[in-house]
């Protein structure tokens, strides 16, 4: 397998699990030296791993209830957005300034006829 189709060959959630700090003593240091040696080079804007982690495993949640097709009108959406801009900014803050700049998410929210 090339270097370059590594990342595209990983799923988000594999990618994700790579982060979690779950499966014991062993597993957590594997995923801190993932994060040490490699990982965080992915996210150059992240600073510690834990910054990361939870929105990561927030959006993956998310895009598995909209994979589903399960009901989105309980989702903070705004803080989803926040989430998806943050995780852009961590790994290129030119990809979060585009997409903050790009995203019709707030207009939309604004017109939604109930308020949350």
């Amino acid at each position: 397998m090339e270097a370059d189709n590594i990342t595209a060959w990983i799923s988000e959630k594999r990618f994700a699990s790579f982060l979690e700090s779950a499966g014991g003593e062993e597993a957590l240091a594997t995923q801190l030296y993932l994060w040490r040696t490699r990982l965080r080079h992915a996210f150059p804007g992240a600073g510690l791993r834990r910054e990361i982690l939870e929105p990561l495993t927030n959006l993956h949640l998310w895009r598995n209830r909209i994979a589903h097709h399960d009901s989105l009108l309980d989702q903070n959406l705004e803080r989803r957005l926040s989430e998806m801009i943050g995780v852009a900014n961590a790994i290129d803050p030119a990809c979060g300034k585009w997409l903050a700049a790009h995203t019709q998410l707030m207009v939309l929210l604004k017109q939604r006829p109930v308020a949350k």
